[in-house]
């Protein structure tokens, strides 16, 4: 298969994204994301930045579809706090 490496833009954010055959990881895209974020201390901004309708908004997919990779991501990689939007911290 093709790969190759390009940047994608997001904010100030430059995160490097694998391509196989014309197909982004996006769930790899999401994830680095959700961790430079954490890393802002401003709680207000942590708040309206780490639900899956504002990750889904930003990168124009489907918030059910940001939903299920950060679900996936939980057990793992990230935090899950059951509020309502319900958030997401790495760990």
């Amino acid at each position: 298969p093709h790969e190759r490496t390009i940047q994608i833009i997001c904010g100030i954010l430059f995160l490097p994204v694998i391509c196989i055959q014309g197909v982004v990881i996006l769930k790899e895209i999401i994830l680095d994301y959700v961790k430079n974020v954490t890393k802002e201390k401003d709680l207000d901004y942590l708040f309206k930045n780490l639900n899956s309708q504002y990750i889904a908004d930003k990168f124009k997919i489907k918030r059910n579809t940001v939903s299920q990779y950060l679900n996936e991501a939980a057990s793992k990689d990230l935090v899950k706090i059951n509020t309502r939007p319900v958030l997401f911290f790495a760990s």
